[in-house]
């Protein structure tokens, strides 16, 4: 085979070493990285260097037939080529989905059956037509006539490349700084082959038939790697600074070295606009004076208020600076605090407003925080207890209560609470119970709220006085009147014994009233020791109770009292709950307007509740009462007439339950004490 050695033939060697090294460098720095993007470039490294070495050794031989059989080699090249550059720019530019599936094989549809008709052997029909050698300038150039495939090829080759030129057009109008001029290099890069391409069909500078795409290889490799080494093609890439730039949720805005924005993304153009963009720092942020001062004098992190369309917003904006090689920048990044600092504000408020003492103290009990409530509780200013031990304050006789608690908190991790006193600034001592809990896992601190209790302590006392007095001194005075009621019935006569039933009957009165105190007392001051119990036998023995007691009454029971267990009406309640029951069916009795007052009682039981439904007859329980018991309250102008109703509300209310009212039809009232449903389970763990 004889061989013909020209200048273009050097052009091409060298094209194909220049781009051998490029791709060697490539293959050993990024392609372990196995990126689709490095790995499509790596393939349009290997092209470049096949297509130039092939068409070198196409353009060296002499014969129609060595020259065809290098064409063979150089489409190898080609279509490898035809496949890597668009598969590099869609995904550099986003399209990672046409790396794979359908999408990836209909861009290799095109090479692959370039490559099947050249090495089918039926090239002569579909590709180079009459080939033929003719030495033109010094050259054996290949002659043909293009066949249709050919002509089909070189138009996909431009249409594809077209879409390629528009892509990288967008990232170059749509992004900025190093992103913006790698998509520049490499639209050059992608120009200047096509541009040969067709400066060689024309024939200006070299024979008609002869490729300079190959020798215009020996710019691109130069341009591609300028965009990897002065501006990090592998490293920032246009989906990466969406994904990483534009789609964080702060503001960022980056200087220059010369202090002038050259790129913010979206939040940061939302907030400020997009005139910032080409704008030096000043003229940028001229009416926010606090970003200026961040950047010029190296402050501290500062917060200023922005005006957006969502309404004020307030921003924390920090400083950090940037070398990357010889490029020195400066990034803003803009952090929106408006809820934090809400919040903040809202819990500072309510902490400096609450009637608790909140403060933090470190293992070795000093305080590190105090709340500005101390001011008004115990009268000391915070800055004055601040580093002080908090147990200065706190009685020397409570002192190890407080220290054991915090040593259980400590072991724990868990809260808990102790009732000592507190020293006043005027030497008194307050009633203070303080809550002990960590601040958080490791921290080393522990939070310490303190309330105030000492009015409620002395309210108690007033109530167990008072309670005392009614419960006992009541009772015994009104043993007494009864007793002499009783003296008197032989010595009054028949006009004075009415006196002395209205007597007897008051003191009656104030003796039940003293029970119910009794049992109001047990209710709300007793531990809530639950038990289950079968109501329908607890029905069945009350109504007992109360026709012994008042035998005109007329007493329905609709109750199966001998049910099996699994049938039982078991209800989880409260130890009171017999006084709940008789209270309900004694008032129905005695605020009845009939001689023969009529009772029905019945039990509905739920998956949840048993329900204790007590009907009466009588002129109904007033609205007032009813009303008074909803609110849970009592005013000047509406009371309970008794103790009995608030007992049926806080018992079957500490039981868990509720009570409800209705009208019964057609006169009356209904009352449905509701108690929560108990297993049989529960009540087999009691028993036992």
């Amino acid at each position: 085979m004889e061989w013909h050695l020209s200048l273009w033939t050097a052009l091409l060697s060298a094209s194909a070493l220049v781009s051998f090294g490029f791709a060697m460098y490539v293959f050993r720095n990024y392609y372990p990285r196995n990126d689709v993007v490095v790995v499509a470039f790596f393939g349009i490294a290997t092209a470049t260097v096949w297509w130039s070495l092939t068409y070198a050794l196409q353009v060296s031989a002499t014969t129609v037939s060595a020259k065809l059989a290098w064409n063979r080699f150089l489409w190898i090249g080609v279509a490898l080529m035809m496949l890597s550059w668009p598969l590099f720019i869609l995904v550099y530019t986003g399209g990672e989905r046409w790396a794979r599936g359908r999408r990836l094989a209909l861009l290799a549809a095109v090479p692959t059956a370039t490559l099947l008709v050249v090495w089918s052997g039926r090239a002569d029909q579909f590709m180079y037509l009459d080939p033929t050698v003719e030495y033109v300038d010094g050259l054996y150039v290949l002659t043909f006539t293009p066949g249709a495939f050919f002509l089909f090829v070189q138009v996909y080759s431009y249409a594809i490349n077209f879409v390629t030129y528009v892509l990288l057009w967008r990232t170059i109008r749509r992004q900025a700084g190093p992103v913006r001029r790698q998509a520049i290099l490499l639209l050059l890069a992608g120009l200047v082959p096509a541009v040969a391409t067709i400066v060689g069909m024309t024939g200006w500078i070299t024979p008609l038939f002869f490729d300079l795409t190959p020798v215009a290889f020996l710019l691109t490799t130069p341009l591609v790697a300028w965009a990897l080494f002065s501006h990090r093609l592998f490293e920032i890439s246009p989906i990466a600074r969406d994904v990483v730039f534009e789609n964080l949720a702060e503001g960022v805005v980056v200087l220059s070295h010369e202090k002038t924005v050259i790129d913010a993304n979206d939040p940061a153009r939302s907030l400020f606009g997009d005139r910032i963009l080409g704008s030096s720092l000043v003229d940028a942020f001229e009416a926010y004076p606090e970003v200026v001062s961040v950047v010029e004098n190296d402050a501290e992190d500062a917060r200023v208020t922005v005006e957006a369309s969502g309404g004020a917003k307030r921003l924390e904006v920090s400083a950090l600076g940037v070398t990357s090689g010889s490029t020195v920048a400066t990034v803003l990044l803009f952090e929106d605090v408006t809820d934090e600092e809400t919040f903040q504000r809202r819990y500072q408020s309510m902490i400096e407003k609450s009637p608790n003492v909140v403060a933090t103290i470190d293992e070795s009990w000093t305080l590190r925080y105090v709340s500005p409530s101390l001011t008004r509780v115990l009268g000391y200013e915070p800055t004055q207890v601040v580093e002080r031990s908090l147990l200065e304050y706190v009685h020397p006789d409570d002192r190890e209560d407080v220290r054991k608690l915090r040593k259980q908190v400590s072991e724990r991790s868990s809260s808990g609470s102790v009732q000592h006193r507190a020293r006043h600034v005027d030497g008194t001592w307050s009633l203070f119970r303080t809550t002990i809990e960590p601040l958080f896992d490791g921290a080393g601190e522990f939070v310490v709220t303190g309330t105030d209790v000492t009015d409620e302590r002395i309210y108690e006392q007033r109530l167990q006085v008072l309670n005392r007095v009614l419960r006992h001194d009541v009772k015994n005075n009104v043993n007494i009147i009864t007793g002499y009621a009783n003296l008197l019935e032989d010595h009054v006569d028949a006009g004075g014994e009415s006196h002395l039933e209205t007597i007897e009957e008051k003191a009656t009165a104030l003796a039940e009233l003293s029970e119910l105190a009794r049992d109001v007392d047990m209710v709300l001051h007793g531990e809530a020791d639950h038990r289950t119990v079968d109501m329908a036998a607890a029905v069945d023995a009350a109504t007992e109770r109360l026709q012994r007691r008042y035998d005109d009454a007329i007493v329905t029971v609709d109750i199966d009292v001998n049910a099996d267990a699994n049938e039982k009406a078991l209800a989880l309640v409260n130890p009171l709950y017999t006084s709940a029951i008789d209270n309900v069916l004694k008032n129905a009795v005695e605020h009845s307007d009939r001689s023969d007052p009529s009772i029905e009682v019945t039990i509905d039981r739920t998956e949840t509740t048993v329900d204790v439904v007590i009907a009466d007859d009588g002129p109904g329980i007033p609205a007032v009462e009813q009303e008074v018991l909803t609110a849970g309250r009592e005013t000047s102008l509406e009371h309970a007439s008794g103790l009995g109703l608030w007992l049926v509300n806080w018992v079957v209310a500490r039981s868990g339950g509720d009570v409800e009212f209705a009208e019964n039809d057609p006169r009356g009232s209904i009352v449905r004490l509701r108690f929560p449903r108990a297993t049989t389970a529960t009540a087999s763990a009691q028993a036992s």
